[in-house]
């Protein structure tokens, strides 16, 4: 096939059917890419991909019941000027903190104005305790997120209660819904 939406389509890899209280694994080579809920549910368990240690699970890429996703960003620090320019002095230097990373304020992603599509604020140059970004910050004392590849802000879902009818997009290696014996969860795998 040449075309992936036919090819990658609910169903075309697989799926299962679950009503009770027992997991679903995907095919190996395979993740579980969408849960479809066909009866308000809490699932117990939706054990995402990333849970492999290879990858802090607060800055996986899917959520799970274990731990949020884009959480929690790869550095932060505080600036302890408040002048609104380009350049700022750490609080202290932080190996971590590296050019291209993205840049938030308290869980606010900087320089998200939608009306003007300003870029993000991305770290330019630091050297030290002295860094800079493409776009002035201003704020005396600001703690800073620095990420390179997640967000941050996301939460776990643990107790999450989906209502019927809904699908969520993800990799997870498990799920595991309520048991349900008039409903239950549809989970498809993909790639």
């Amino acid at each position: 096939m040449n075309n992936t939406q036919t090819a990658y389509a609910f169903g075309q890899l697989g799926s299962a059917h679950c009503k009770t209280a027992s997991s679903v694994y995907p095919p190996k080579g395979m993740v579980i890419c969408a849960v479809q809920f066909l009866a308000d549910n809490i699932p117990t368990v939706m054990r995402t991909e990333y849970n492999d240690g290879t990858i802090a699970t607060d800055q996986s890429m899917s959520f799970s019941t274990e731990a949020a996703a884009h959480s929690a960003a790869e550095a932060r620090q505080a600036i302890s000027d408040a002048a609104a320019n380009h350049t700022h002095t750490l609080s202290s230097a932080n190996a971590a903190i590296k050019k291209g990373m993205a840049v938030w304020s308290n869980t606010e992603y900087l320089g998200a104005d939608k009306n003007a599509n300003l870029p993000a604020t991305i770290v330019e140059h630091v050297d030290g305790t002295s860094i800079r970004f493409n776009r002035p910050i201003t704020g005396s004392s600001t703690t800073l997120s620095f990420s390179s590849n997640t967000g941050v802000g996301g939460e776990d879902a643990t107790g999450v209660k989906y209502p019927k009818g809904i699908i969520v997009y993800g990799r997870w290696t498990e799920v595991k819904p309520q048991a349900d014996a008039d409903g239950g969860v549809i989970c498809y795998f993909g790639k």
